[in-house]
């Protein structure tokens, strides 16, 4: 099988994905077409300069097709109708009668999504009449597929993958020292409004966090301006909610093995 993903950025947990796509004997080409974000490398992501074969950087589709000259061979998956450039090249695909394929996460709920929707319900019609079906990350993306239009029976769930844990990480000293001989949650995230820290920290306080006996530890950017450590004074779980700060993806396991 021929394949050509096109998606935005590089990032850590596709590349364990396409290794094992690779691996499988599946003939993989990648094509991103926009530059890692400064908010991706305040997370300690890294700018990916070097990346593997068959995959390569673009800034206009043609470019992509010049550098993979078997494309019409391939199946391609797109990640749907975010940016012009992925709406046209569903649209291009479509017309050359190429195989292709929709892949996302759910679209964020809000007002935003309803001013989208007529977009949805044309992108869902694309899908329906051209593409060979629609992958979704997880059961709610399914469910926001189907109410974009696009038919239920033609999605298939496709999660995010990750690389088998390697058993060799050592366990990050700071989780150690804070959490002592107490258990621990543990988030790994940017901490944001949308990621909901506001919620979780409100829930260790009325649950977990009565005994003491737990620590809650997060593990990421700060977008918030320490808002997160304020909240955490009020409700009185300060000093047992460890905000870790940045930890780069490759060091994500030292920390969930200092927690046990």
């Amino acid at each position: 099988m021929k394949v050509l993903i096109w998606t935005s950025i590089p990032n850590h947990y596709n590349a364990a994905l396409f290794d094992a796509l690779r691996a499988s004997g599946i003939d993989l080409a990648v094509c991103y077409y926009q530059p890692v974000p400064s908010e991706r490398t305040s997370m300690g992501w890294s700018r990916f300069e070097d990346l593997p074969p068959g995959e390569f950087r673009v800034d206009r589709r043609e470019e992509c097709l010049e550098r993979v000259p078997d494309w019409r061979e391939r199946t391609h998956v797109i990640p749907g109708y975010g940016s012009s450039f992925s709406l046209n090249l569903a649209q291009m695909l479509s017309t050359e009668r190429c195989r292709w394929v929709h892949w996302s996460e759910a679209a964020r709920p809000g007002s935003r999504w309803w001013l989208t929707y007529p977009l949805k319900r044309l992108y869902a019609a694309l899908v329906n009449r051209h593409a060979l079906g629609a992958l979704a990350i997880g059961e709610s993306a399914a469910a926001d597929f189907v109410r974009w239009g696009i038919a239920r029976d033609r999605i298939a769930l496709f999660p995010y993958c990750v690389a088998p844990p390697g058993g060799q990480d050592e366990p990050d000293r700071a989780c150690v020292d804070f959490k002592a001989d107490r258990r621990a949650f543990v988030f790994a995230g940017s901490l944001c409004d949308r990621k909901g820290i506001d919620l979780l920290l409100r829930a260790f306080a009325r649950g977990a966090g009565r005994p003491r006996s737990w620590v809650l530890i997060l593990a990421g950017n700060d977008l918030k301006s320490g808002a997160y450590q304020r909240l955490a004074q009020r409700l009185g779980v300060r000093d047992q909610v460890l905000f870790r700060g940045v930890v780069e993806p490759g060091a994500i396991g030292s920390v969930l093995a200092a927690c046990p």
